[in-house]
């Protein structure tokens, strides 16, 4: 899975719920996380953990 290393993918909701635990699984495979939570719609990027 090389090929996903450093991929950027957009996550809406990703402070809660099902958005939170996809942006983690999606973080925890080598990808970036770019996080808009509500209600600003704030942009985080998170770093894949591990």
């Amino acid at each position: 899975m090389s090929n996903i290393l450093g991929k950027v993918v957009i996550i809406t909701g990703a402070s809660s719920g099902i958005g939170e635990a996809t942006a983690k699984e999606l973080a925890s495979l080598g990808f970036l996380i770019g996080a808009l939570t509500p209600p600003q719609l704030s942009f985080t990027l998170w770093k894949s953990v591990g």
